[in-house]
């Protein structure tokens, strides 16, 4: 069975400061109902001190509803994420805030969005002149509105921080229907929303991917990538199965790492290895697509690598098959993703 989803406990800060400007009576009240939660689920307080710490997904739902319904507020989810102070998300957010571009930053998030949620799945769209910066429930997650609300004006309170400035976005998709608290949206968001799309989305300018960060610091990046990695598979730890797959399948990735090969390795049948997979929210296809996409910003950065080079240790028969990944996962081809890179401190930098 796939452990439940979960979520980091910084994540609860900015909720907490916006109760204790609610007044005394308020927090009082959400510090009473919240501990009950809490301890109805078997979860001490204390695990709030220490940032290592997680709370299940549906845990952290009850007490965002409970501290919506406490402050009498129907918008409060989306008024507390927007109070959110650059660092208070941790790792996180001093890694994705040290990228040297918007793009950079956004790939970051995608790759290391587990360190606060997984329960959310990240993806970047590009077509023509728009960008789609999309959240997606992780199979077998629900999202329920607030959850959606206070992921999306912290991710743009946190974007607004990199930035240096609160550049809205073109507009806003929200999956659930419009609330009877639709006007504060735009008032908090700062932007057009249309509610009932198929995902949770930011929407903004593709040329706006670019834009340099405020907050870029190669240095802090280089330092913090391996640490984040390191929990990151701590966390994935908890899944021991999977990560048995994607270490046998990075192992043979030039190889094809083929969901043939796979279940010969664990001396498993191919229906067998698919079935875990999916009760595990993923598949065989999914995982080699995850693995690949990794592992060729990495192998972009060795220019002693040609494209074809690269396209094999992909696993890839020829190097169209890399052009079309490249154009599906970033929007430019292999040569303008690189070109890019060059002209990136956090390139150059990474090359040292």
């Amino acid at each position: 069975m796939p452990q439940p989803a979960s979520l980091a406990t910084e994540l609860f800060v900015p909720t907490l400061r916006a109760l204790s400007r609610c007044g005394d009576e308020v927090q009082r009240r959400a510090q009473e109902t919240g501990l009950a939660i809490l301890a109805e689920h078997g979860i001490a307080i204390d695990s709030f001190a220490d940032v290592a710490e997680r709370v299940p997904f549906a845990v952290a739902i009850e007490l965002l509803e409970n501290a919506v319904e406490v402050s009498g507020d129907d918008a409060f989810a989306l008024r507390s994420a927007r109070v959110l102070q650059h660092g208070e998300l941790g790792m996180f957010q001093f890694l994705a805030g040290s990228a040297a571009t918007l793009r950079d930053s956004i790939q970051l998030a995608i790759e290391y969005m587990p360190l606060l949620n997984d329960g959310v799945r990240l993806e970047l769209a590009e077509a023509g002149d728009v960008a789609h910066w999309r959240q997606h429930p992780a199979q077998g997650v629900e999202s329920p509105q607030v959850a959606s609300e206070y992921l999306m004006a912290a991710f743009l309170a946190g974007a607004g921080h990199m930035l240096g400035t609160d550049a809205p976005p073109h507009e806003i998709w929200m999956m659930h229907p419009r609330p009877r608290h639709a006007a504060a949206y735009e008032e908090v968001l700062g932007a057009p929303v249309r509610f009932g799309r198929e995902c949770n989305a930011i929407v903004l300018p593709r040329i706006a991917l670019d834009v340099s960060l405020a907050t870029a610091d190669p240095h802090l990046l280089r330092v913090l990538r391996p640490h984040a990695a390191a929990q990151l598979v701590a966390i994935h730890s908890t899944q021991p199965f999977l990560q048995r797959v994607r270490a046998l399948m990075l192992e043979h990735l030039a190889e094809g790492a083929t969901l043939v090969q796979l279940a010969q390795m664990l001396h498993m049948s191919e229906s067998s290895v698919q079935r875990r997979l999916r009760a595990l929210g993923t598949s065989h296809k999914e995982v080699l697509d995850d693995l690949r996409r990794g592992q060729a910003l990495s192998l972009m950065t060795d220019l002693e690598l040609n494209l074809n080079e690269i396209a094999f240790k992909l696993g890839f028969r020829h190097r169209s098959a890399l052009h079309r990944a490249f154009m599906r996962w970033y929007g430019c081809s292999p040569s303008e993703h690189r070109e890019r890179a060059l002209q990136s401190e956090f390139y150059r930098f990474y090359r040292g």
